[in-house]
């Protein structure tokens, strides 16, 4: 029997797993951030499909803060996933459920809105946006700056540590309708979520320039450039500079350290066409 992820029993075997995280309390899961500890496990189903479990610890904002933990269940690292967690305070509360969240993106999604979104760990800027799709892993965004709508935005959901739909959100939401803009909404524009893989195959088939951030490497690096190639792990990109000088040297980014990846946004459009008018 060929073996394959099942959504529903993955999530079964994640669950309790992280109920018991949740009992064990402030102190304990303090003592995993500061190590930088995480915890992994494998779990065989009946068909034969290897479920793998990787369990993460860090500070949700500032260090002896808020602690977010993450709990992801996969078979294939690049395919479907299924994500569980929580946010616990230094008193001991929970703050914010990792499944709601996702689960309010896609609501979201449904409803249309214009919505705020904070990723504390990542980035103090909220982003505005609409929810266009949502899967575990990855969420895409119309991203809503100054009331232009500047390109299609992917992030992590793991990052994300608030999502609002404010008094604000819904106004500006308005403003939009009423200039125009909502109906260039690209709502039916689908790609696959299920990893950094699909999501760049997908984009960069449509859209000839991207941007890539990784946000919480050790020096954050932005790259714009060209899909070269699309890797198990990373993605081959040919990226120029500042100065629109395209460098030979392709770099290779890796998909675990991208936080952000960015299309069709006015700062890549406008490259665009100046490579276009200026093409030898």
């Amino acid at each position: 029997m060929e073996s394959r992820f099942d959504p529903a029993l993955a999530r079964k075997l994640l669950v309790p797993y992280v109920e018991q995280l949740r009992s064990r309390g402030y102190t304990d899961l303090r003592e995993k951030v500061t190590r930088a500890e995480q915890e992994t496990f494998e779990v065989r189903a009946p068909d034969g499909t290897l479920y793998q479990f990787e369990i993460l610890f860090h500070w949700d904002d500032e260090a002896n803060g808020d602690i977010r933990v993450i709990a992801s269940a996969f078979h294939d690292p690049r395919g479907d996933m299924v994500n569980d967690g929580f946010v616990l305070s230094p008193d001991g509360k929970f703050l914010g459920d990792v499944r709601a969240q996702v689960d309010e993106l896609r609501q979201f999604a449904q409803d249309r809105s214009l919505i705020s979104l904070r990723r504390a760990g990542v980035d103090e800027n909220k982003i505005q946006g609409f929810v266009l799709g949502s899967s575990d892993r990855l969420v895409l965004l119309q991203y809503v700056y100054d009331f232009n709508l500047d390109g299609l935005m992917v992030l992590r959901t793991e990052d994300i540590s608030e999502v609002t739909r404010s008094k604000t959100d819904a106004f500006q939401e308005r403003l939009l309708a009423d200039e125009g803009l909502l109906s260039r909404v690209p709502f039916d524009y689908s790609v696959d979520l299920s990893s950094w893989g699909s999501v760049i195959a997908g984009l960069s088939g449509l859209h000839p320039l991207l941007i890539l951030e990784c946000e919480l490497m050790e020096e954050p690096d932005f790259i714009v450039g060209r899909v070269l190639e699309i890797g198990a792990n990373d993605v081959t990109v040919r990226y120029f500079t500042g100065a629109a000088n395209w460098l030979e040297e392709p770099v290779k980014v890796r998909y675990d350290d991208i936080t952000s990846c960015q299309v069709n946004t006015n700062y890549v459009n406008i490259y665009q066409r100046y490579f276009e008018r200026n093409a030898p």
